[in-house]
């Protein structure tokens, strides 16, 4: 759990980072604004805003998912502008306000999957289930001061999951 006053976080453009194979780039602020490029091959991007606190925990039982879920107390505004480009790997935004005006793309492949996930949520409470089960969500608040949670596409926004093209592998079925 990250806790605490936390600035915001605005990456320029022309701004560029690279997580090396199977790294992981993790943002985490109350504002977020992309401008930049984000790169993690194999790996995962986190743009998490929360004005509080943010909740991170392996995806480890459900092989669908790559990388870290990630969850989010008093959601803040995350915005791409830019690029974020993850490669058989996973990019997450999430927060109060989520603004995709920019490009997101993701590669998927038959033994690594790739995805993409956009949550606009806020006050998220999370509680422990027991002794090695881990962490659990509870109750998640989609209204703020009368205004909804949102994720807004922009006009010439791109978000994208597609086949990688490189790999070669195969599977029965």
């Amino acid at each position: 759990i990250a806790e605490g006053p936390m600035g915001s976080v605005v990456i320029e453009n022309g701004a560029q980072l690279r997580s090396a194979e199977g790294g992981r780039i993790m943002v985490l602020a109350p504002v977020i604004e992309n401008r930049g490029l984000i790169e993690t091959p194999e790996g995962q991007a986190i743009l998490a805003a929360s004005q509080d606190k943010v909740w991170l925990k392996a995806a480890s039982k459900d092989d669908n998912l790559r990388g870290l879920l990630v969850e989010v107390g008093t959601g803040g505004d995350v915005s791409n502008l830019g690029e974020v480009i993850a490669k058989r790997g996973n990019i997450s935004l999430m927060g109060f306000a989520v603004n995709q005006e920019g490009l997101l793309s993701a590669t998927t492949a038959v033994t690594s999957n790739g995805s993409i996930k956009l949550v606009a949520q806020d006050k998220t409470t999370m509680k422990s289930s027991g002794i090695g089960t881990g962490l659990e969500v509870g109750s998640v608040s989609m209204v703020r001061d009368g205004k909804a949670a949102q994720v807004t596409f922009g006009v010439n926004s791109r978000t994208e999951v597609l086949p990688d093209e490189d790999d070669t592998s195969t599977a029965v079925d």
